[in-house]
């Protein structure tokens, strides 16, 4: 399997038995919710060498790969987010889906965002473009539980396949930011992604292709030209 951040990875019943041999004992009983509903962990960026890693392969004597994933908890009474990190082996996990679609999560928006958010994905669809949630969006539309309140950003995962596409999808997701409260990622070919926003920014100022950004990957965190994600495209063309 090839693994990117924000992948929902389901887990087998062995899968789920060495995530609770990593969590305190206050989280076991939110290790079985998730377990008996089936609900996904997600990538998250790997772990730099050692710590929970190391400590979670030699314990367990796992040959295969690690795969750093977590569960996001719904918020507590006083809005406060809780995520739990964790380290699976790759042979545990028995399926991968790729983020939520925005048009599949819309409708677990409040409805105050609902319309919205079918305009957006409508109008990306006319352009070609395909979008889609991670975050609480995604989490409230994959277990029906409370994670999205008045404040909360959508954050919408938007993969261009050209330099084109991305520039059209940009003003799309700044032009629905106006009534919406947009966040999240362009993912560019080659997996690393990047704010849309500060994307957005630089292409509304004095173009793109010579400023830096920060960039993030599944191994690591970096500040990249621009001109290197756009060079993606042409090696994919």
């Amino acid at each position: 399997m090839m693994f990117q951040r924000h992948d929902l990875v389901y887990l087998s019943a062995a899968g789920w038995q060495q995530i609770k041999q990593q969590l305190a004992s206050a989280d076991l009983e939110m290790a079985g919710q998730w377990e008996r509903a089936d609900w996904p962990a997600i990538v998250r960026r790997d772990e730099p060498a050692g710590g929970l890693a190391d400590e979670v392969r030699s314990s367990e004597h796992y040959s295969d790969k690690m795969v750093s994933v977590g569960i996001a908890l719904p918020p507590r009474p006083d809005g406060s987010k809780r995520r739990v990190a964790l380290r699976i082996a790759a042979s545990h996990i028995s399926s991968l889906q790729k983020p939520v679609k925005l048009g599949d999560a819309a409708s677990s928006a409040p409805p105050l965002w609902r319309q919205g958010l079918g305009a957006l994905d409508a109008q990306a669809k006319k352009l070609g473009i395909a979008l889609q949630v991670f975050g609480s969006l995604a989490m409230q539309s994959l277990t029906g539980l409370s994670y999205l309140h008045a404040d909360s950003d959508i954050d919408i995962l938007f993969s261009p396949v050209s330099a084109a596409q991305l520039q059209s999808g940009l003003g799309l997701l700044a032009d629905f930011s106006r009534r919406l409260p947009l966040d999240g990622e362009v993912q560019f070919p080659d997996a690393r992604a990047v704010a849309w926003k500060e994307l957005s920014a630089y292409s509304a100022n004095s173009g793109m292709a010579g400023m830096r950004v920060l960039t993030k990957s599944l191994h690591q965190v970096a500040l990249l030209p621009i001109s290197v994600l756009l060079a993606g495209f042409e090696q994919t063309a």
